[in-house]
């Protein structure tokens, strides 16, 4: 079964097995196998995946860290190091860099993994260079197996380093529950 040749994230862009490589780890988590991929030596396309397939059912899933960007000098390398995951759905490695005016999203998903149904009650706001495109409504249900994506952009005004928090908050039958994501990114 051959990979897919575009990711889902952006149809527009191609891989190219002779220019990404597989660079980090095998990572599996929950009967999926997870590669990700790096550009060759430094060279445009920069654009790197992460390739899942499913061991059971062979489904096969590719994203791409360049949606919306092309060549942008963003690579997923993890210096030797696998992909990461915390068990809830969620994937980690570190991405490459923005070129400064340009921006790139990032979605964050949030699972609920339990049987139960959960109830948002909110996020925190995110400051610039990073957005939350959609808002985390409070109230809003999320049953048992279902998930919530919230885009978060990065559009970085001068070249450095950024790092911000954000948090998104839940209930369930349980109590209240909290999740908070790390974010990184370099503008260039």
């Amino acid at each position: 079964m051959g990979v897919p040749l575009h990711p889902s994230n952006d149809p527009k862009l191609t891989f190219s097995g002779a220019m990404q490589l597989q660079r980090p780890g095998l990572l599996l988590v929950h009967g999926w196998v997870y590669a990700a991929f790096g550009g060759h030596c430094d060279h445009q396309p920069y654009a790197c995946y992460v390739d899942g397939m499913n061991v059971a059912t062979h489904a096969r899933t590719m994203w791409s860290d360049e949606a919306g960007l092309t060549d942008n000098q963003a690579g997923i390398w993890q210096s030797g190091g696998g992909l990461l995951s915390d068990g809830t759905g969620r994937l980690f490695f570190t991405s490459g860099n923005v070129p400064v005016g340009k921006q790139a999203t990032v979605t964050l998903t949030v699972t609920n993994t339990g049987n139960e149904p959960a109830t948002m009650t909110g996020s925190s706001t995110l400051t610039a260079p990073y957005h939350a495109v959609t808002k985390v409504t409070p109230q809003l249900p999320v049953n048992a197996g279902d998930n919530l994506k919230i885009p978060v952009t990065f559009t970085p005004t001068r070249k450095g380093n950024f790092t911000a928090t954000y948090q998104v908050t839940w209930t369930d039958v349980v109590g209240k529950h909290a999740v908070t994501v790390h974010i990184k990114g370099k503008g260039t």
